[in-house]
């Protein structure tokens, strides 16, 4: 998890991201079986035992396109309190987007989910899916 301004990103960091770029190499992880196209993003070590799902990770999925712009959705939150709002908030939304939508995913919602991040990648476009973060 980054703000948008991270230090550590380099600008052809920064290229990559913009354009979901990073994500290419599982597609490797794909091919092996080990991910699917769809499905939740691949589970961090220390957020486990919150984001254990029952679906195989995948390249693309429903809160991957809510938060497709994370990085300047939480720019207003200080850093001191980064992890606890993540934990607190963007965890268990990102796993409420993910449950809903692999629990009535269609091979039609997943080719227009296919297709919105493919638009996304290519456009640069902001989120197709609104998010409040309000809450």
């Amino acid at each position: 998890m980054t703000k948008r301004g991270d230090p550590r990103i380099t600008s052809f960091g920064r290229f990559l991201r913009k354009h979901k770029l990073d994500e290419l190499p599982q597609l490797f992880n794909v091919l092996r079986g080990e991910m699917s196209l769809i499905g939740p993003r691949p589970r961090l070590a220390h957020h486990m035992e919150v984001t254990n799902l029952p679906f195989r990770p995948g390249l693309t999925g429903a809160a991957t396109l809510a938060f497709r712009c994370e990085e300047e959705m939480l720019r207003d939150i200080p850093d001191h309190e980064l992890e606890a709002y993540n934990a607190r908030t963007i965890i268990p939304l990102k796993r409420k987007l993910d449950s809903d939508y692999m629990g009535q995913a269609t091979l039609t919602s997943d080719i227009a989910l296919l297709c919105q991040t493919a638009t996304c990648c290519i456009s640069g476009r902001a989120n197709t899916l609104m998010v409040d973060l309000s809450r």
